[in-house]
């Protein structure tokens, strides 16, 4: 039950009959979470005794039936003389050091003037204070060692203590690009303390590409200047790939790929293969020859192979194999060590063979091209 305060009580008891103050105050004051506003009363009045002017705030809670709130706001009074009238304005200042969401609400003013035969008194029309707040903003996993094999990864960006509601949350890849495929929201609800709260999701299928590649959590709102951007960095973790064989036949010559896994040099010359593979952590690569005995090592996703000079038992299938923490890959490469003999024979056997071929192209041109030219009565014939 609400109590009638004392003053008041004597104006019933007394009899006294009061007349209404006009009461101005703002329709809305908005204000940043932890900032310091004032509240503002404004009324005229004749009366420049202010040892009988009673004030007090009060606030009104949202519902149907809801009683005011008497608050115990640091206030004060302020008078100031109209010329050429015996009017003065007074102006109840009601301060906030630091203003919190929970101050959000409409505020009232009630200003009772008691007199000997005459009172008056007034409740002003009510402020609503606006509490905005800008979001915080988290992002998990902050960094995170992954597999690639298989492996999916779910990035979380967590929005929450941000008032009023509209926030928006972005993914962007690097060069800022906006990131779509894989991406969910969930809706704005209230958070476990003040303000709202929203989540954003992001699913990953991370590559050896990705090493090292940044993601950001982008972060919009009404309170925010600027938007606030969360970065995730990605430190995979995977084994080798991307295998390639280098060679060279000159220890100053540059190495280019060889293709066809099949590599041949004249006995006694130089030749060199190189494996490359990329992994993270690198990774141990080792070249066996066709015993399966280790004629190269490296430890640094990379290894060479030096025949020099190139003997004729050389010649056989070598393979390269890169192996780390999490799996191996292995290459196998012909290598062929090319006597005189066999050099010379294919002086002799390829240019036949390249004749040949092309003999047996031109008959056949021309014989397609008689039988297209028949006239039609042999055929008749």
């Amino acid at each position: 039950m609400r109590k009638t305060p004392a003053w008041r009580l004597l104006l019933l008891l007394t009899g006294l009959q009061a007349s209404r103050i006009p009461i101005r105050q703002p329709a809305r004051v908005q204000v940043l979470r932890g900032s310091a506003t004032s509240l503002s009363c404004l009324f005229n009045h004749s009366l420049a005794n202010d040892r009988k002017i009673f004030y007090r705030w009060v606030r009104v809670d949202a519902g149907q039936g809801a009683e005011p709130k008497r608050l115990d706001i640091k206030s004060n009074l302020t008078q100031t003389f109209i010329p050429d009238t015996n009017v003065s304005q007074f102006n109840i200042l009601g301060h906030f050091g630091s203003v919190e969401l929970t101050h959000s609400g409409t505020y009232r003013c009630e200003v009772t003037i008691p007199a000997p035969g005459r009172s008056s008194s007034g409740l002003g029309p009510g402020t609503q204070l606006d509490v905005h707040a800008p979001p915080s903003v988290s992002i998990a996993p902050s960094t995170q060692e992954v597999v690639l094999k298989g492996r999916t990864l779910t990035l979380t960006c967590e929005v929450s203590g941000y008032h009023p509601k509209g926030v928006s949350i972005a993914w962007l890849y690097p060069t800022n690009r906006t990131v779509t495929s894989g991406a969910k929201w969930s809706s704005e609800r209230a958070a476990p303390g003040p303000g709202f709260r929203m989540t954003g999701y992001l699913d990953l299928h991370p590559r050896a590409a990705d090493h090292r590649v940044r993601y950001s959590c982008q972060v919009n709102h009404s309170t925010l200047r600027s938007p606030i951007t969360k970065d995730f960095n990605f430190l995979l973790k995977y084994g080798p790939t991307n295998q390639e064989v280098f060679q060279r036949s000159s220890p100053l010559g540059h190495f280019s790929p060889l293709s066809g896994w099949y590599a041949s040099a004249p006995v006694g010359s130089f030749l060199e293969l190189r494996c490359v593979v990329e992994s993270s952590p690198p990774s141990r690569v080792q070249w066996f020859d066709p015993h399966r005995a280790v004629r190269a090592e490296g430890l640094h996703s990379n290894a060479t192979l030096t025949l020099d000079p190139l003997g004729a038992l050389d010649s056989g299938l070598y393979a390269c194999v890169a192996s780390n923490v999490h799996w191996s890959q292995e290459q196998e490469i012909q290598v062929e060590a090319l006597s005189p003999a066999s050099l010379s024979a294919r002086w002799v056997t390829y240019p036949l063979f390249t004749l040949t071929v092309a003999g047996m192209h031109i008959w056949s041109s021309r014989h397609r091209g008689a039988r297209s030219h028949r006239p039609e009565g042999d055929d008749a014939r």
